[in-house]
């Protein structure tokens, strides 16, 4: 078990805490689904140890919740990774904004460099809320596969998908700002596309969490009845 005052989880938050340019709202919401997939990792994996060879349908749920496994392990790390140059590329954009502009050429450098560091940050958020769309999508195949005694993980795992979706459209809408100010152009109709697809990614994100609850009721009907 790790130890939640574990030395790097510390310096990680106090880098978040502090003044610093990043690991900003991108960062939390890309290590939000992270967590998101590694508890759906955990989901898959308890529910694994616990099939009998006798149980129907085993082998189907097996299959199932193997693959699911993997997926999520390789969405955890696809998270990290963005919340990694999420980072970094607020530091260039602060790093840009404190170049020298004493004269035409200084100037023309820094704009320059400003844009393309501000192209990065504004590149990532519509990646992140992917990631997240592609976990909830996940966990939707898990449900009716996991074992009744995890659902309330994977119910976590489907909220902190939807929190990092949520982090995404919010720094979507604060980039659209941003572009126009930096002369940062996509194509037409393509920021609206990447929030409305965001949009939609938390609209399944709900339908997830109410599917999963929807199996907790159920099973509570059946311990019941």
């Amino acid at each position: 078990m790790v130890d939640m005052t574990d030395r790097m989880l510390d310096n990680w938050l106090a880098s978040v805490a502090s003044a610093t340019p990043g690991p900003g709202a991108g960062a939390v919401g890309a290590m939000s689904i992270a967590m998101g997939a590694a508890l759906a990792e955990k989901a898959a994996a308890v529910t694994l140890t616990r099939f009998k060879p006798t149980e129907p349908t085993v082998t189907s749920h097996e299959q199932i919740l193997t693959s699911a496994r993997e997926e999520a392990l390789q969405l955890r790390n696809r998270a990290v990774e963005l919340a990694d140059k999420e980072a970094i590329a607020f530091v260039a954009v602060t790093t840009a904004y404190r170049l020298p502009q004493r004269d035409n050429a200084e100037k023309a450098i820094r704009a320059e460099q400003l844009r393309e560091a501000t192209l990065r940050c504004v590149e990532l958020p519509p990646h992140i809320a992917a990631v997240a769309a592609e976990l909830v999508r996940l966990v939707e195949r898990m449900v009716d596969s996991v074992n009744l005694h995890v659902l309330g993980i994977v119910a976590t795992a489907v909220t902190a998908a939807r929190a990092g979706l949520e982090s995404a459209a919010d720094s979507m809408r604060v980039d659209v700002m941003t572009m126009s100010s930096h002369d940062i152009g996509l194509q037409p109709g393509e920021a609206d596309a990447q929030l409305a697809a965001a949009d939609a990614g938390i609209t399944a994100a709900e339908a997830a969490i109410d599917l999963v609850r929807q199996r907790m009721a159920a099973e509570s009907a059946r311990s019941q009845g």
